[in-house]
C-alpha cells in the first residue's frame, strides 16, 4: 500500500493564513457595518430632535401671534365701543338743551368726573316710569353713562367738561379735564378711557383719555 501523502508544511501554513485572513475579513467587515449601522441611528436621532425644537418654536410662535391677535381684537372692540358710547353721550346731552346751556357750575353735564368704582353706580330717578324734569332727565342720563362705562370697559373713566384743547400740547395726547377746562364759549368734550394692558397682561403706565368727542361750543 502506498504511503498517504501529507501537505506539506508551507502549504498548510499558507492555508491557515488564508483562513485567518478570510476570518479578519468577514470581521473587518461586520465592525465597518456595525459602526456604519450606529452612525446612521445616531444622525437620525439628533435629526429628530432637530425637527421636534424646530417644530416646538413654530407652535410657540403661532400661539403667541393668535394671543397677540387676540389682544388687538380686543381693544379694537373697547375701542369702539367707546367710541359709540361718547357719541350717545354727546346726542342726549344735544337733546337736553335746557340743561346743556347752564353754566359750568350749575351744569349737571359739565361736571362729571367718573372712574370705574368697584361697585356699581347707584341708580338715579326712573324717567321713563314717571315725569321728570329736565334736571332728573340730565341725572338719570349721567347715571346710566357711569352704569355703561362700569359694565362695558375695564377700570372705564368718564369725563364731560368745556375745553378748548383737548389734545395736551407736550405729550401730543388727549387729556383730562383739570386746570383750565371749563371757559365760557369752549367746545364741550366727551372723554372715555379704560384700563389697557400689554402683551403680556400689565396694565399700561398710559392713563389719557382713548377717545374724546368734541361737539360745538354752547351759547349761554
Amino acid at each position: 500500500m502506498p504511503p498517504i501523502p501529507f501537505p506539506s508544511a508551507d502549504r498548510r501554513t499558507r492555508r491557515t493564513r488564508l483562513t485567518r485572513l478570510t476570518r479578519l475579513t468577514r470581521l473587518t467587515r461586520l465592525t465597518r457595518l456595525t459602526r456604519l449601522t450606529r452612525q446612521q441611528a445616531g444622525f437620525s436621532l439628533v435629526e429628530v430632535l432637530v425637527s421636534v425644537l424646530v417644530l416646538a418654536v413654530g407652535l410657540i410662535g403661532a400661539a403667541m401671534m393668535q394671543l397677540n391677535a387676540a389682544r388687538t381684537t380686543q381693544q379694537s372692540s373697547l375701542h369702539d365701543t367707546a367710541l359709540r358710547l361718547a357719541v350717545q353721550i354727546a346726542d342726549e346731552i344735544r337733546a337736553n338743551d335746557t340743561q346743556a346751556r347752564l353754566a359750568p357750575a350749575a351744569n349737571p353735564f359739565f361736571q362729571l368726573r367718573y372712574a370705574t368704582p368697584t361697585n356699581p353706580p347707584a341708580a338715579a330717578t326712573n324717567c321713563y316710569l314717571q315725569t321728570c324734569d329736565t334736571v332728573q332727565v340730565a341725572q338719570q342720563s349721567v347715571a346710566e353713562w357711569q352704569r355703561r362705562v362700569y359694565e362695558l370697559l375695564p377700570g372705564g373713566r368718564l369725563e364731560i367738561c368745556l375745553d378748548a384743547a383737548v389734545v395736551d400740547p407736550v405729550s401730543g395726547n388727549l387729556s383730562w379735564c383739570g386746570a383750565g377746562t371749563g371757559a365760557a364759549g369752549a367746545p364741550v368734550a366727551v372723554k372715555i378711557g379704560w384700563t389697557e394692558r400689554d402683551s403680556s397682561g400689565r396694565a399700561l403706565d398710559d392713563t389719557s383719555p382713548r377717545v374724546a368727542v368734541v361737539l360745538a361750543p354752547y351759547s349761554q
